[in-house]
């Protein structure tokens, strides 16, 4: 029976996303819509750990999507996910 157990590998790998588009109809209205760029970006990190016995990751998350001209369009969430 042996008493050593190793070590866990923790890694820690970034991810950004930027992104620009552009709506015709953001508002999805019937009459004089007016064409607009947005803006979004979407970050994350997944912070694993490994070891013989154990597999560990957690990824937190932000994502934003910003309308210049529509600030009520503004859209901004966060997560995190664990396995």
């Amino acid at each position: 029976m042996s008493g050593v157990a190793s070590a866990a590998q923790w890694t820690v790998t970034p991810q950004v996303t930027l992104g620009a588009d552009h709506q015709d109809n953001p508002q999805l209205v019937l009459k004089d819509a007016q064409a607009v760029g947005v803006a979004s970006l979407d970050a994350r990190a997944v912070l694993a750990a490994g070891s013989d016995t154990t597999q560990f990751s957690a990824t937190p998350r932000v994502h934003a999507v910003r309308y210049p001209d529509y600030a009520e369009l503004d859209n901004y969430s966060q997560g995190l996910a664990l396995s």
